[in-house]
């Protein structure tokens, strides 16, 4: 008697042991979530992922994931068990999507979630599931080779080995169920740029420092890593000096040369990061005034006039506006420094930097009610101060982290 197809399967499958177990039903309100993710509650979903205990969180999403491996290890016992015979390639390609799927949905609702909250512990947990998730994304072609065994450009090539098949192509690895490496390195770095925008706005400096240089190892010299790696150190140097002006009279000379140290490095990252991308406006700006602080006043304002002649984002234009204003004092010009700060207060009018520093202008050319009047608008303006970009210019690219997000996310749901 001969046995049909739908029957062979049925008793190959019967009589192979099980590796793993299928999720039950603890894994269903995880996969619930992450189907109301992929529907566009971004903030609903993260939000109750964030109050999930996280020890049930990484159980749930690890039987999610396990799944597709488990049924992924009974297909290709099928295919040993029947000879090849049954058509298993679609069904084992179906799964490889899925797996990259749920991965990727898992990566996201648990970054949201942590660059969502407030509280350090809760973001610790949320970043750690994060990085669990990340890490099976990047070895995704080492576990289909163990699960599935070698790769073959095409499946079941009579006559070939598996190690004589080419790489394959980017259509083939579509038909295959695999990503694509240029968009799933793409995606991996919207992750790491995500997170070091958390982790600036949160002014964690340890772990961002490991953050970045983590990121860099894997991706190599990328520009916005780059320039967030130069704020690090321009952060630092600034934190550890009270007033330049003072170097020598209060600091020794060893700490002024770790300060200069600091303030080089800041300078090496973000001229790497300019060159790298030209219209990375930031770079070019902090390149400034690090080339200020170092007492290169050509380059600095060389640097400062290029953002301000650009179509970079209106705070950074502000922000050279308000660095050329303090070269021009520094250089003695105050006709020069005056005009910079008004235009910087012309691009935010209630910033109080640049009043402070016309109310200092003033008091200094022996004006007082000049003085007076830029000091009682900058009192009256202190209640809005987060209009001010300088106060939110040592925390880096936290300005940047929603933007980020927005291109993280579309990336992840890209089908």
């Amino acid at each position: 008697m001969q046995l049909g197809l739908p029957v062979v399967c049925v008793l190959a499958l019967a009589a192979l042991p099980a590796t793993a177990q299928p999720p039950d039903a603890d894994a269903d309100a995880y996969l619930a979530l992450l189907g109301r993710y992929e529907a566009g509650d971004y903030q609903g979903a993260a939000d109750a992922i964030a109050r999930l205990n996280p020890y049930t969180a990484r159980t749930q999403a690890r039987l999610v994931l396990d799944d597709v491996a488990f049924e992924m290890v009974l297909l290709r016992r099928l295919k040993a068990a029947t000879r090849g015979d049954a058509p298993i390639g679609s069904a084992l390609n179906d799964l490889r999507r899925e797996r990259v799927r749920r991965l990727k949905l898992t990566l996201l609702v648990h970054t949201e979630a942590a660059v969502s909250v407030s509280d350090v512990k809760t973001f610790g947990e949320q970043l750690t599931l994060a990085r669990e998730a990340l890490a099976r994304l990047r070895r995704l072609e080492e576990d289909d080779r163990r699960i599935n065994g070698p790769l073959k450009t095409i499946e079941d090539e009579p006559g070939k080995k598996p190690s004589d098949a080419a790489p394959p192509s980017r259509e083939q690895r579509a038909a295959l169920g695999l990503p694509d490496p240029e968009a799933m390195t793409l995606f991996i770095r919207d992750w790491y740029l995500v997170v070091a925008s958390r982790l600036q706005l949160a002014d964690e400096r340890v772990f961002l420092k490991r953050h970045v240089r983590e990121g860099l190892e894997l991706l190599g010299d990328d520009p916005e890593l780059l320039l967030t790696r130069g704020t690090i150190s321009e952060v630092e140097a600034d934190m550890a000096v009270i007033d330049r002006s003072l170097a020598r009279e209060i600091y020794t000379s060893n700490f002024t040369q770790r300060w200069r140290e600091y303030m080089s490095a800041a300078g090496g990252d973000y001229t790497a990061a300019a060159r790298l991308r030209p219209d990375l406006y930031e770079a070019t700006l902090r390149w400034g005034r690090v080339n200020a602080h170092l007492g290169d006043r050509k380059a600095a304002r060389r640097a400062l006039d290029e953002v301000v002649a650009s179509d970079a984002p209106a705070h950074l234009r502000y922000l050279a506006q308000l660095f050329l204003g303090d070269l021009a004092e520094r250089e003695q010009q105050p006709d020069r420094a005056r005009a910079a700060y008004e235009s910087a207060l012309a691009l935010f009018p209630a910033a109080q930097a640049p009043m402070l520093a016309l109310s200092r202008l003033c008091d200094s050319a022996a004006e007082p009610e000049c003085a007076r009047r830029w000091l009682s608008q900058s009192m009256a303006a202190a209640g809005r101060g987060r209009l001010d970009p300088w106060w939110d210019y040592p925390r880096g690219q936290g300005w940047l982290k929603d933007k980020r997000l927005v291109a993280f996310r579309a990336k992840g749901l890209q089908k």
